[in-house]
């Protein structure tokens, strides 16, 4: 999840976006500045924004569908965007019922994206990447998080950081802080405590 706080409106008022995994937005027209496009981030487009928490970070959420189902890059955008492939349904429905991690991935993120299928879940994660020069339209400060255990996302905060081009901090969370797990579960207080003493850095620097 990414969480986005805007520099003040001409008004006077803050504006403050959050944009979580399941948000798809690009160059912003709406007045809460977001639209459903491509899967990159409102960070990417509007320059307005003050900073970016990457909570954890994901550079390109397609690799972990590729993982997970060991396809390399083209066969996955071949196999999991065609309009049947009962072969790879069958493998997606045994990989799920064998193991409780992409049991859950799954669940809840077919619940999250509103796909139809396992296989069509699958295929929305290839949309969300910040791949091809995205990840270069990020301006703003940007922290991103990274958990050493995560479970999903193993090296995908490392792999944003490296493109962003924008002020970066990389900050990492380990098992000897017991934060070492996604998204710092069970280390929510400590984890939050360090996110909002970066933020308060930046925005006062920024002020």
């Amino acid at each position: 999840m990414c969480r986005s706080a805007a520099r003040p409106a001409p008004s006077g008022r803050p504006r403050t976006w959050v944009v979580g995994a399941q948000d798809r937005c690009a160059e912003p027209r709406a007045p809460q500045g977001r639209v459903e496009d491509e899967g990159h981030p409102v960070t990417c487009f509007d320059h307005r924004i003050a900073a970016l928490i990457a909570l954890d970070g994901v550079y390109d959420l397609g690799d972990m569908a590729i993982d997970l189902l060991s396809l390399d890059r083209a066969e996955a955008e071949r196999r999991l965007r065609a309009d049947r492939d009962p072969e790879l349904d069958a493998a997606v429905d045994a990989a799920v019922a064998a193991g409780p991690k992409i049991r859950w991935v799954v669940d809840q993120g077919m619940y999250v994206m509103g796909a139809d299928t396992p296989r069509g879940l699958f295929a929305t994660f290839l949309d969300y990447h910040l791949r091809d020069g995205i990840a270069q339209k990020v301006t703003c400060p940007t922290l991103v998080c990274s958990a050493a255990d995560d479970v999903f996302f193993e090296g995908q905060p490392e792999l944003l950081h490296e493109h962003l081009t924008c002020p970066k901090t990389l900050l990492e969370f380990t098992d000897v802080l017991g934060a070492d797990a996604h998204c710092q579960a069970g280390a929510q207080r400590l984890a939050f405590a360090r996110v909002y003493d970066w933020l308060d850095d930046v925005l006062t620097e920024s002020a």
